[in-house]
């Protein structure tokens, strides 16, 4: 599951909004949509995803689950963590030691 769905209800419960005032905060009738929503069974449409992070007072990449990298830009976690790796990976790959004594051919 995308951790848009978990952080909409963390950041929901943290600010102490229920399920009910959350949905009519944006545009919906009644919390059993945001219940849906927060287990992950709906695929939202960005004006949502927008309304969302205004409700609850969070960017929307914070809220989408994505990690600011130095450069300031903006990449999902896995993306960003799977950048740091290789980026690692390259750091620990080196050239082989040579010997003081030289093969012949």
């Amino acid at each position: 599951m995308y951790p848009l769905y978990s952080n909409i209800k963390n950041r929901r419960k943290e600010l102490k909004i229920s399920q009910g005032k959350l949905a009519v905060m944006i545009g919906y009738k009644d919390k059993s949509m945001i219940s849906k929503i927060e287990k992950g069974n709906v695929d939202l449409p960005y004006s949502k995803i927008i309304a969302i992070s205004e409700a609850l007072r969070i960017s929307e990449p914070e809220l989408l689950g994505w990690k600011q990298s130095p450069s300031g830009t903006f990449h999902t976690a896995v993306d960003y963590n799977e950048k740091i790796n290789s980026e690692n990976q390259e750091l620990k790959v080196s050239e082989p030691a040579q010997s003081g004594n030289p093969q012949k051919s």
